[in-house]
């Protein structure tokens, strides 16, 4: 919007300025038609100086506008003094000074001025603009690709953390969450990723694994049937299997991890309330 605003503002400067490099003739008609044409040199003038203050003010709205969503979106703030780097200074001059009064000529240069700022400006707003985009495009393609839900309906039966196991009866420390529900229950992708494993694993019987990248993995035990196949992209909320009590369990429920990185974490920091 600004380069095409810019643009049509310098096409009236153009056409301002042409007026003062008429050919200064004889006679009172040629006085005539000059003082004419100075007259509407200044209104012209004056034209451009006002779409000017309406663009400049704009422009104030449009710089205000980015350090807001830089602030909301706890991005980078970009100093009064950066911009003023990135915008540079102007070398506009008149090619002809000779050829008009000063009075006139300032106005022009001052015009000039403050169009090649304007459109130094938009440039730079405009690469703020994307860099804004790239950067929630970045965190919202994160989120999608990070753990949040449950994957299924049901209750916890048992946490992360050290416990008695229910088969062996010893201590051990259990590294994801156990979820009972009625058998054939859908299990869900919690993020969006790939399958990189899909089929029986000591213990847990029927088992999937996901490759959410970012360094997110999450895993499903005790399936009774597996609905998807390794390579396959999956994506948050989709059904991937159903819950069984395969492998090495006392009843219906999957089990449940999440690894950041290659270590196990605590799935429930990964369930947030109103995403299932």
């Amino acid at each position: 919007m600004f380069f095409y605003a810019t643009s049509s503002a310098m096409g009236l400067l153009a056409c301002a300025a042409s007026v003062c490099f008429l050919p200064v003739g004889e006679g009172k008609g040629v006085t005539s038609e000059l003082r004419s044409e100075l007259a509407f040199l200044n209104r012209s003038l004056d034209l451009t100086e006002r779409k000017l203050a309406d663009l400049e003010e704009e422009m104030e709205k449009r710089i205000a506008l980015d350090e807001k969503v830089r602030v909301v979106s706890d991005l980078e703030i970009i100093h009064e003094e950066v911009r003023s780097l990135g915008v540079g200074g102007t070398g506009w001059h008149l090619k002809r000074p000779d050829l008009v009064g000063p009075r006139i000529g300032n106005r022009l240069v001052s015009i000039g001025e403050r169009i090649e700022k304007l459109e130094r400006q938009a440039r730079f707003e405009q690469e703020s603009f994307e860099e804004i985009v790239d950067e929630l495009a970045q965190r919202e393609k994160l989120l999608a690709h990070t753990p949040s839900i449950m994957p299924g309906q049901g209750f916890i039966t048992s946490y992360f953390g050290w416990r008695i196991s229910p088969i062996t009866k010893r201590r051990e420390f259990h590294r994801g969450l156990d979820i009972a529900n009625l058998g054939g229950t859908p299990i869900v992708a919690t993020a969006d990723g790939r399958v990189t494993f899909a089929g029986w694993k000591k213990g847990f019987g029927r088992f999937l694994t996901l490759d959410h990248g970012y360094g997110y993995i999450t895993r499903y035990g005790h399936l009774k049937s597996i609905l998807v196949k390794v390579g396959d992209r999956v994506f948050r909320g989709q059904t991937i299997g159903l819950l069984g009590a395969s492998g090495n369990a006392t009843g219906p429920h999957v089990h449940y991890e999440v690894l950041v990185n290659r270590r196990h974490v605590n799935p429930k920091g990964y369930i947030h309330s109103g995403l299932f």
